[in-house]
């Protein structure tokens, strides 16, 4: 099948695998790192979920009255909203971050919306930091959340690479901004 197609497959495949099915908690192995726990993703992905659970209500009540086949359509989508966001919250503290030794790279995750692989030897310089930079700037944040989710370490590059978004869509950056839960830790390793 042509590879959009199964991009997509791929992304709705991991809503369902997430939202429904994958309930365990996952222990960190070595060489893993979260993200989830310190930074402000969680709250504004929980956020997101409150706005949907709201508007769901809310459009069903005043639909309910009028078009049964528009209250049914429209209910349909935000439970599916839901699990999707549902999916995503759970999907970051089970897809971390990793320093693979034996291949020489980080595999960066952030969620089933972001993957990206970067070998050791595109790997510049890795800074902790939070310092604010603006839209014009090299750095691009690796979290699709945008700088709502923070950043506190700066992956500079020697090459552009690219890196996955949600259903495939990809992405070019010279320089990745990223929340570490154990940024030391990261930087020290690498």
């Amino acid at each position: 099948m042509p590879q959009i197609i199964g991009n997509i497959l791929a992304a709705e495949i991991s809503v369902v695998y997430y939202g429904l099915f994958n309930w365990r908690k996952r222990k960190l192995k070595e060489n893993e790192f979260s993200y989830h726990k310190e930074s402000t993703a969680n709250s504004v992905i929980l956020g997101f979920l409150l706005v949907i659970v709201v508007e769901a209500f809310v459009t069903h009540s005043m639909i309910k009255v009028g078009n049964s086949k528009g209250t049914f359509i429209l209910t349909t989508l935000s439970i599916y909203t839901f699990l999707q966001v549902l999916a995503l919250i759970k999907s970051l503290s089970r897809r971390p971050v990793f320093i693979d030794l034996k291949k020489k790279q980080v595999v960066l995750k952030f969620g089933i919306l972001a993957n990206a692989i970067i070998p050791f030897e595109t790997i510049k310089e890795i800074e902790v930091s939070t310092k604010e930079f603006s839209e014009k700037s090299p750095i691009k944040y690796f979290s699709p959340l945008g700088s709502s989710s923070g950043h506190n370490v700066i992956i500079y590059l020697n090459k552009n690479i690219k890196f996955e978004s949600f259903y495939g869509f990809k992405k070019k950056a010279t320089s990745l901004a990223v929340f570490i839960d154990a940024k030391n830790d990261f930087v020290n390793l690498n």
